[in-house]
């Protein structure tokens, strides 16, 4: 599935990036990561939400996503990742069951010629109970930790062409 150049480094199957070697990612090749996108209706409003977060590195709003943990699967990684880096408590999304919305290689900042990002897209939309309920609050690599409206502008502000998957996570409702 994979090529390889001369020195025997994987091959980006996007394509050359202009930039060599690992750059800031810990491993050759592929790198495994899980995206949970959580919705809800505000249940004052009734409006479409979506939980994101606003990165510490580049200050852009995103899904709480990270890394797919050695041993674990990208559910798992989705509900760890909600917890560590949004602080979700007080509920239980059914990651396990949830919708995924893609799985594959994403456009990200740090992909080189020999290493990139490939992510695990999960849907989960919160029932009225747990809208009501659920409890977010910064944590980890996160500058903060909010609800947001989803409107056609938000999907051309988040983070490495994350509105796409939103898009598809909101079709998914319809």
């Amino acid at each position: 599935y994979l090529n390889y150049d001369r020195f025997g480094r994987p091959l980006n199957p996007i394509g050359r990036t202009g930039l060599t070697g690992r750059g800031m990612l810990d491993k050759w090749g592929p790198t495994q990561a899980a995206d949970p996108i959580i919705t809800r209706s505000n249940p004052a409003t009734g409006k479409l939400e979506v939980l994101l977060i606003q990165r510490g590195d580049t200050g852009d709003l995103a899904f709480p996503g990270g890394k797919v943990d050695s041993g674990e699967q990208a559910w798992e990684a989705a509900w760890r990742e909600a917890q560590e880096e949004a602080g979700v408590n007080n509920i239980q999304p059914d990651f396990k069951n949830g919708k995924v919305v893609y799985a594959g290689y994403i456009d990200d900042s740090r992909n080189t010629d020999n290493a990139w990002m490939e992510s695990t897209a999960i849907h989960c939309h919160l029932d009225p109970e747990q809208s009501t309920t659920v409890v977010i609050k910064a944590a980890s690599d996160a500058d903060a930790v909010m609800w947001v409206e989803v409107t056609e502008e938000l999907y051309n502000t988040l983070f490495s062409g994350q509105g796409k998957l939103l898009k598809l996570a909101i079709g998914d409702l319809a």
